[in-house]
């Protein structure tokens, strides 16, 4: 697990310390803009990567210009429907791509 500076941990040091995850809701037309102007051009097998997936916070950073970065895990399906994903372990997305899940 990444570590940040406001990664929040819970627990003692006789049981072990965890940090504090945060559900989350995953834009990942936000995380992942296309470009303006470029045709969009579906292949069956790629990743999907349109919609919202459920994620996991982990911590936070911050950049050089004041912009909040989540750590955050989460799957990517595949277009073309299968059961399996792309599962993504401590990504920076940033803050306007995440909503918290109820």
């Amino acid at each position: 697990m990444l570590d940040s500076p406001y990664t929040r941990y819970d627990g003692d040091v006789l049981h072990g310390r965890y940090p504090v995850l945060t559900g989350v809701w995953v834009d990942l037309a936000a995380a992942f803009p296309r470009p303006s102007g470029v045709p969009r051009r579906v292949v069956a097998d790629g990743l999907d990567m349109t919609g919202s997936v459920p994620g996991v916070l982990s911590g936070w950073f911050r950049s050089v210009d004041g912009d909040w970065y989540g750590v955050v895990n989460y799957p990517i399906r595949y277009a073309d429907g299968r059961r399996a994903h792309v599962q993504l372990a401590d990504q920076l997305l940033p803050s306007t791509a995440l909503r918290k899940r109820d």
